[in-house]
């Protein structure tokens, strides 16, 4: 027994009827026009179950289909909310009325209907061009036309992620996955899982990308045997998941200061947002300095008195000393210059390319998003970015990078 049927009405009668008591649905909602208004009653008294409620929509013209389709975009959400059924658990039966209002009904049900029918028979009058003949019905269902319209949306899906739109690629198949058939859930499942994997990494939340790209990633390993265009996506998975785990589980600081700078290249050169790429390679920078003092048992955001050289020790602690609570924390100048006078190699490093590292990073303190109100244009983009790799003696070949997306 289905939930609720909207059925258009027009022409017989006999077909409405053999549609309704095949389907026996609780709630009926009837779409009529101002001349078949009249055959609801006598509809209702032939159908041969019992049912909860009926509503009528009327069109002010059969024949014009925006009038048709205006009148039920404005009253059937209203109907289904009164009686707290969800649009998916609707048949649209599309049988009755004028062409008008069987494309009318059909367009004002596709981004939510799985299922349609249609009556059908085969025998009709006018020499097989009229109307079915009475007690020739058949009945017809008409596949979830989600499951092949899906393909347009499914481009505009993979667009999305390759513009690095993640969260919107999200939504749109969050949303097909509530219009496909059953059969095609899992499918629109595992791409969810693939896409919020990455959108989680690509906000550095490595803990939770981790674990749905991994449900994602095996999901298609199932899927794709022996799919052969599924190889290279499947390579490229196993590879950033491995990447992941030096991140999660390794917690190797050098794989996220990697991270930081792949995320900057997708902000710069995909996106176009120089300032956002530029915040992030500052950032890297500062990890690098955080990572050499790490490795030498010093922590940048608590340094012990001891641990400074005497010939600095009262500058920072007069500079660098929270009044609350006492720590000393260090700025990234700072760090540099810890480092150097420690003798650490990316200390010295740093202060031998000073003139040029400060020339890019007062650049970055102008931006809008640190302390200034100018936007970075893109060549200074690619002098901290050259900067940044020579100085992490890393190549564009180390960072991680996100698939191309063909659904």
């Amino acid at each position: 027994m289905s939930k609720a049927m909207l059925i258009s009405v027009g022409g017989s009668i006999s077909p409405i009827i053999c549609s309704l008591n095949k389907h026996k649905p609780k709630f009926i909602i009837f779409f009529a026009s101002k001349e078949s208004e009249y055959q609801v009653s006598e509809i209702v008294k032939k159908i041969s179950f019992s049912y909860q409620a009926t509503e009528k929509i009327v069109t002010p013209s059969a024949e014009i289909m925006e009038e048709s389709y205006f009148v039920l975009w404005q009253r059937l959400p209203s109907i289904l909310e009164r009686w707290k059924i969800r649009p998916s658990q609707i048949i649209v039966d599309y049988t009755g009325g004028t062409k008008s209002m069987s494309v009318a009904i059909v367009l004002a049900t596709l981004d939510f209907c799985k299922k349609y029918s249609y009556i059908g028979g085969k025998e009709r009058t006018k020499e097989g061009l009229g109307v079915v003949v009475d007690g020739k019905e058949k009945m017809l269902y008409v596949k979830n036309p989600w499951d092949k319209y899906a393909v347009s949306v499914r481009k505009k899906i993979s667009l999305f992620f390759n513009e690095c739109h993640y969260d919107s690629a999200l939504r749109e198949v969050e949303i097909l996955k509530e219009k496909v058939s059953k059969q095609e859930e899992s499918f629109y499942s595992m791409w969810y899982d693939l896409i919020k994997g990455y959108a989680l990494w690509d906000k550095f939340r490595h803990t939770e990308a981790k674990r749905e790209l991994y449900k994602g990633f095996r999901k298609l390993q199932i899927y794709a045997y022996n799919k052969r265009r599924y190889k290279k996506l499947l390579d490229c998975i196993d590879k950033n998941l491995k990447f992941l785990e030096r991140i999660v589980d390794k917690k190797e600081i050098e794989m996220l200061i990697r991270d930081l700078i792949a995320n900057a290249k997708r902000r710069a050169e995909i996106e176009k947002k120089f300032d956002d790429a530029v915040a992030r390679l500052y950032r890297a920078l500062e990890k690098i300095a955080e990572n050499e003092l790490f490795k030498i048992g010093i922590n940048h955001s608590n340094v012990k008195d001891s641990q400074i050289p005497q010939n600095i020790r009262d500058k920072f602690i007069g500079k660098y000393k929270d009044e609350q609570d006492g720590k000393i924390k260090l700025p990234l100048y700072a760090k540099y210059e810890l480092l150097k006078e420690l003798g650490n190699q990316k200390g010295k490093d740093f202060f031998s390319q000073e003139k040029e590292i400060k020339k890019i990073l007062d650049a970055r303190n102008s931006s809008i998003l640190a302390h200034g109100d100018i936007s970075i244009k893109e060549e200074r983009y690619k002098e901290l970015l050259s900067l940044v790799l020579n100085f992490g003696k890393l190549q564009e070949k180390d960072l991680s990078v996100f698939p191309y997306l063909e659904m």
